[in-house]
Protein backbone atom coordinates (compact mmCIF):
# COMPACT_ATOMS: atom_id res chain seq x y z
CA UNK A 1 0.00 0.00 0.00
CA UNK A 2 1.39 3.41 -1.08
CA UNK A 3 0.54 6.29 2.02
CA UNK A 4 0.91 9.94 1.70
CA UNK A 5 1.07 11.61 4.94
CA UNK A 6 0.58 15.16 5.20
CA UNK A 7 2.33 16.59 8.20
CA UNK A 8 2.16 19.95 9.77
CA UNK A 9 4.89 20.05 12.13
CA UNK A 10 9.19 20.07 11.47
CA UNK A 11 10.28 19.19 14.77
CA UNK A 12 9.29 15.99 17.03
CA UNK A 13 8.25 17.95 20.15
CA UNK A 14 5.67 15.56 21.60
CA UNK A 15 3.42 12.66 21.29
CA UNK A 16 1.90 12.78 18.21
CA UNK A 17 5.20 12.94 16.31
CA UNK A 18 7.16 10.41 18.24
CA UNK A 19 4.02 7.96 17.25
CA UNK A 20 4.48 9.31 13.75
CA UNK A 21 8.30 8.84 13.34
CA UNK A 22 7.96 5.61 15.40
CA UNK A 23 5.48 4.07 12.54
CA UNK A 24 7.60 5.62 9.97
CA UNK A 25 10.81 4.12 10.87
CA UNK A 26 9.55 0.77 11.39
CA UNK A 27 7.63 0.39 8.89
CA UNK A 28 10.35 0.94 6.58
CA UNK A 29 12.02 -2.73 5.94
CA UNK A 30 7.49 -3.49 6.04
CA UNK A 31 5.39 -4.21 2.97
CA UNK A 32 4.00 -0.45 2.70
CA UNK A 33 5.55 2.76 0.74
CA UNK A 34 5.50 5.47 3.14
CA UNK A 35 6.30 9.40 2.06
CA UNK A 36 5.79 12.15 4.46
CA UNK A 37 4.79 15.59 3.24
CA UNK A 38 5.60 18.28 5.60
CA UNK A 39 4.03 21.61 5.73
CA UNK A 40 7.51 22.95 6.91
CA UNK A 41 11.02 22.36 6.67
CA UNK A 42 12.55 21.49 9.71
CA UNK A 43 15.59 19.07 11.39
CA UNK A 44 12.38 15.95 11.51
CA UNK A 45 12.36 15.93 7.75
CA UNK A 46 16.37 15.99 7.32
CA UNK A 47 16.29 13.17 9.91
CA UNK A 48 13.84 11.57 7.97
CA UNK A 49 16.30 12.01 4.90
CA UNK A 50 18.73 10.49 6.28
CA UNK A 51 17.05 7.81 7.03
CA UNK A 52 16.44 7.52 3.45
CA UNK A 53 12.73 7.88 3.26
CA UNK A 54 11.19 10.12 0.37
CA UNK A 55 10.37 12.94 1.74
CA UNK A 56 8.69 16.43 0.21
CA UNK A 57 8.57 19.89 1.97
CA UNK A 58 5.50 22.37 0.65
CA UNK A 59 6.32 25.20 2.78
CA UNK A 60 3.23 26.41 3.18
CA UNK A 61 3.49 29.78 5.22
CA UNK A 62 0.13 30.31 7.63
CA UNK A 63 -3.33 29.39 6.95
CA UNK A 64 -4.04 33.28 7.45
CA UNK A 65 -1.98 33.59 4.14
CA UNK A 66 -3.99 32.60 1.68
CA UNK A 67 -2.39 32.68 -1.40
CA UNK A 68 0.61 30.96 0.31
CA UNK A 69 -2.53 27.98 1.14
CA UNK A 70 -3.80 27.94 -1.77
CA UNK A 71 -0.06 27.60 -3.67
CA UNK A 72 0.78 24.59 -0.99
CA UNK A 73 -2.69 22.85 -1.68
CA UNK A 74 -2.34 23.12 -5.57
CA UNK A 75 1.51 21.44 -5.01
CA UNK A 76 0.23 19.01 -2.88
CA UNK A 77 -2.55 18.18 -5.28
CA UNK A 78 -0.18 17.70 -7.68
CA UNK A 79 2.13 15.18 -5.71
CA UNK A 80 -0.67 13.44 -4.87
CA UNK A 81 -1.54 13.12 -8.62
CA UNK A 82 1.81 11.62 -9.58
CA UNK A 83 1.83 9.28 -6.56
CA UNK A 84 -1.35 8.15 -6.84
CA UNK A 85 -1.51 7.28 -3.48
CA UNK A 86 -4.09 4.03 -2.08
CA UNK A 87 -4.21 6.47 0.72
CA UNK A 88 -4.03 9.90 1.96
CA UNK A 89 -2.86 10.52 5.31
CA UNK A 90 -3.46 13.64 7.33
CA UNK A 91 -1.90 13.77 10.52
CA UNK A 92 -3.95 16.51 12.48
CA UNK A 93 -6.58 18.84 12.23
CA UNK A 94 -4.46 21.49 10.33
CA UNK A 95 -2.94 18.84 7.79
CA UNK A 96 -6.72 17.75 7.13
CA UNK A 97 -7.50 21.45 5.88
CA UNK A 98 -4.54 21.22 3.33
CA UNK A 99 -4.67 17.56 2.50
CA UNK A 100 -8.23 16.83 1.75
CA UNK A 101 -8.65 19.65 -0.55
CA UNK A 102 -5.47 18.21 -2.31
CA UNK A 103 -7.00 14.87 -2.60
CA UNK A 104 -10.09 16.22 -4.70
CA UNK A 105 -7.96 18.27 -6.83
CA UNK A 106 -6.42 15.34 -7.62
CA UNK A 107 -9.38 12.96 -7.83
CA UNK A 108 -8.48 11.03 -4.65
CA UNK A 109 -11.44 12.55 -2.54
CA UNK A 110 -12.37 8.81 -1.35
CA UNK A 111 -9.18 7.80 0.11
CA UNK A 112 -8.55 10.30 2.80
CA UNK A 113 -8.32 9.58 6.33
CA UNK A 114 -6.90 12.44 9.14
CA UNK A 115 -6.22 11.59 12.89
CA UNK A 116 -7.43 14.10 15.53
CA UNK A 117 -4.70 14.25 18.04
CA UNK A 118 -6.53 16.64 20.10
CA UNK A 119 -10.11 16.97 21.61
CA UNK A 120 -12.92 18.11 19.49
CA UNK A 121 -13.85 21.89 19.65
CA UNK A 122 -16.29 23.90 17.76
CA UNK A 123 -13.35 26.53 16.82
CA UNK A 124 -13.41 27.16 13.03
CA UNK A 125 -10.69 25.30 12.21
CA UNK A 126 -11.75 22.15 13.30
CA UNK A 127 -15.41 22.53 11.94
CA UNK A 128 -13.63 23.15 8.50
CA UNK A 129 -11.33 20.32 8.88
CA UNK A 130 -14.74 18.15 10.01
CA UNK A 131 -16.44 19.27 7.01
CA UNK A 132 -13.74 18.42 4.74
CA UNK A 133 -14.42 14.63 2.82
CA UNK A 134 -12.80 12.22 4.81
CA UNK A 135 -13.25 8.27 4.91
CA UNK A 136 -12.65 8.16 8.66
CA UNK A 137 -10.63 9.81 11.32
CA UNK A 138 -8.41 8.20 13.89
CA UNK A 139 -8.00 8.95 17.26
CA UNK A 140 -5.68 7.87 20.18
CA UNK A 141 -8.56 6.99 22.87
CA UNK A 142 -12.03 6.05 23.05
CA UNK A 143 -12.67 9.71 25.26
CA UNK A 144 -11.05 11.33 21.86
CA UNK A 145 -13.24 9.04 19.55
CA UNK A 146 -16.62 9.58 21.88
CA UNK A 147 -16.25 13.69 21.61
CA UNK A 148 -15.22 13.57 17.85
CA UNK A 149 -18.50 11.59 17.26
CA UNK A 150 -20.48 14.24 18.86
CA UNK A 151 -19.28 16.21 15.84
CA UNK A 152 -21.41 17.06 12.62
CA UNK A 153 -21.22 15.70 9.54
CA UNK A 154 -20.67 12.81 11.52
CA UNK A 155 -17.67 10.49 10.60
CA UNK A 156 -16.90 7.32 11.57
CA UNK A 157 -13.80 6.72 13.70
CA UNK A 158 -11.01 4.26 14.98
CA UNK A 159 -8.71 4.34 17.77
CA UNK A 160 -4.96 3.17 17.94
CA UNK A 161 -3.39 3.33 20.90
CA UNK A 162 -0.43 5.69 20.76
CA UNK A 163 3.11 3.37 20.50
CA UNK A 164 6.07 3.35 21.46
CA UNK A 165 9.33 1.21 19.96
CA UNK A 166 10.63 -1.84 22.47
CA UNK A 167 12.81 -1.09 24.61
CA UNK A 168 16.59 -2.15 24.28
CA UNK A 169 17.14 -5.52 26.37
CA UNK A 170 20.00 -6.85 25.23
CA UNK A 171 21.76 -5.64 28.20
CA UNK A 172 20.03 -7.35 31.29
CA UNK A 173 16.97 -9.11 29.31
CA UNK A 174 14.59 -6.56 30.81
CA UNK A 175 13.97 -2.59 30.16
CA UNK A 176 15.84 -0.20 33.04
CA UNK A 177 13.23 0.46 35.99
CA UNK A 178 13.53 4.12 37.09
CA UNK A 179 14.89 4.53 41.03
CA UNK A 180 11.85 6.53 42.40
CA UNK A 181 11.56 6.53 46.26
CA UNK A 182 7.58 6.57 46.45
CA UNK A 183 5.65 5.78 49.33
CA UNK A 184 3.96 2.44 50.00
CA UNK A 185 0.64 3.02 52.11
CA UNK A 186 -1.19 5.31 49.58
CA UNK A 187 -2.13 4.98 45.74
CA UNK A 188 0.37 6.55 43.48
CA UNK A 189 -1.17 8.85 40.79
CA UNK A 190 0.77 9.01 37.73
CA UNK A 191 0.66 12.11 34.97
CA UNK A 192 2.94 11.88 32.12
CA UNK A 193 3.54 15.01 29.92
CA UNK A 194 5.41 17.96 28.63
CA UNK A 195 5.37 20.52 31.55
CA UNK A 196 2.66 23.23 30.53
CA UNK A 197 -0.11 25.37 31.23
CA UNK A 198 -2.74 23.76 28.42
CA UNK A 199 -1.83 20.00 30.04
CA UNK A 200 -2.75 20.81 33.69
CA UNK A 201 -0.46 20.10 35.80
CA UNK A 202 -1.08 22.92 38.23
CA UNK A 203 -4.85 21.90 38.15
CA UNK A 204 -3.82 18.09 39.06
CA UNK A 205 -2.25 19.51 42.26
CA UNK A 206 -5.28 21.59 43.09
CA UNK A 207 -7.39 18.29 42.51
CA UNK A 208 -5.21 16.58 45.38
CA UNK A 209 -5.36 19.07 47.89
CA UNK A 210 -9.09 19.68 47.38
CA UNK A 211 -9.51 15.73 47.87
CA UNK A 212 -6.87 15.27 50.84
CA UNK A 213 -9.53 17.92 52.53
CA UNK A 214 -11.83 15.28 52.02
CA UNK A 215 -10.33 12.37 53.19
CA UNK A 216 -8.87 11.20 50.33
CA UNK A 217 -4.90 11.24 50.13
CA UNK A 218 -2.31 9.69 47.38
CA UNK A 219 0.64 10.52 45.74
CA UNK A 220 1.09 12.41 42.84
CA UNK A 221 3.60 11.14 40.36
CA UNK A 222 4.26 14.16 38.04
CA UNK A 223 7.12 12.56 35.21
CA UNK A 224 8.37 15.57 32.65
CA UNK A 225 9.72 18.42 32.13
CA UNK A 226 9.85 21.85 29.64
CA UNK A 227 10.53 20.18 26.83
CA UNK A 228 12.70 22.50 23.98
CA UNK A 229 11.91 25.46 26.66
CA UNK A 230 8.64 25.80 25.51
CA UNK A 231 7.36 26.86 28.84
CA UNK A 232 9.88 27.65 31.50
CA UNK A 233 7.72 29.89 33.88
CA UNK A 234 4.83 27.43 34.15
CA UNK A 235 7.51 24.43 34.39
CA UNK A 236 8.72 26.73 37.47
CA UNK A 237 6.08 27.71 38.81
CA UNK A 238 5.06 24.17 39.87
CA UNK A 239 7.18 23.87 43.24
CA UNK A 240 5.45 26.70 44.11
CA UNK A 241 2.61 25.31 44.06
CA UNK A 242 3.66 22.59 45.49
CA UNK A 243 4.33 24.32 48.41
CA UNK A 244 1.49 26.49 48.70
CA UNK A 245 -0.62 23.37 48.93
CA UNK A 246 1.30 21.78 51.54
CA UNK A 247 1.91 18.96 49.35
CA UNK A 248 5.52 18.74 49.28
CA UNK A 249 5.64 15.09 50.93
CA UNK A 250 2.72 14.19 48.80
CA UNK A 251 4.34 14.87 45.34
CA UNK A 252 7.16 13.25 43.12
CA UNK A 253 8.43 15.51 40.02
CA UNK A 254 11.00 13.20 37.90
CA UNK A 255 11.78 15.78 35.38
CA UNK A 256 12.65 15.36 31.89
CA UNK A 257 12.53 11.37 30.84
CA UNK A 258 13.48 10.93 27.50
CA UNK A 259 11.78 7.50 26.80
Amino acid sequence: MRILITVPWQRRLAGAERMLHTFLTGEQAGEHELEPVFLEDGPWPAELRRLGLRVEVLRAGRLREPHRYAAAVRRLARIARSRRPDLMLNWSGKAQLYGAPAALLAGLGDRVVWWQHGWASRDPSACLAQLLPARAIGCTSRAQAAAQARMRPHRPTFVVPAGIAPADTSEGGQAPIADLDLPGDVPVVGMIGRLQAWKGQDRMLEAQALLRERGVRFHLLLVGGDTYELSPAYAASLPATIARLGLERDVTLTGEVPD
